[in-house]
């Protein structure tokens, strides 16, 4: 697996939410921050070593996509701001 996709919404109770697209993946904060490092350690958690997507992609429901690539074992981050809405939808519809 490439990547993997999370569509990240605003809880009702205050803060966010974070569901893996074709995962059984799940994870909430209270900022997006927070947010962004938990759906990291999720997938990290989620996956055998080696095995892990080598993109996250968090999906907001305000039609910004955050992706973070990993470049390399030790876990470093990049991330870059990406417009890809019509290609989600196209998933999730």
């Amino acid at each position: 697996m490439d990547e993997i996709i999370f569509v990240v919404t605003a809880a009702p109770e205050g803060g966010y939410t974070a569901r893996a697209l074709g995962q059984c993946i799940f994870t909430e904060a209270d900022d997006l921050a927070t947010l962004r490092d938990r759906v990291w350690n999720a997938v990290r958690c989620h996956f055998d070593e080696g095995d892990a997507p080598g993109v996250i992609r968090l999906h907001s429901a305000h039609g910004d996509v955050l992706a973070i690539r990993l470049t390399c074992q030790s876990g470093w981050m990049a991330f870059r701001l990406s417009s890809l809405v019509s290609r989600l939808y196209a998933l999730v519809s």
